[in-house]
């Protein structure tokens, strides 16, 4: 399951980019996955928390997969 975050946008409307960020937890770890959602939306930075609870390599970067396209990334 993942947690995701859509921030600033850059480009004109045909070749608009999203910078991504997310956070990966592993399908059965449903606590887990509650407890990050109430600590995300109680304030605390998706950056510090994917850098301790997230499965994927991009957490050493606090979950950054930066600047993307429509088309770019599977859902």
């Amino acid at each position: 399951m993942m947690f995701a975050s859509f921030s600033a946008e850059s480009g004109s409307s045909s070749g608009r980019e999203i910078l991504v960020q997310h956070l990966l937890v592993k399908d059965d770890d449903v606590k887990l996955l509650l407890d990050l959602q109430q600590r995300i939306c109680g304030g605390e930075d998706l950056s510090d928390l994917a850098v301790e609870y997230s499965i994927c390599p991009s957490k050493d970067e606090g979950g950054m997969l930066g600047w993307v396209r429509k088309g770019q990334m599977v859902c």
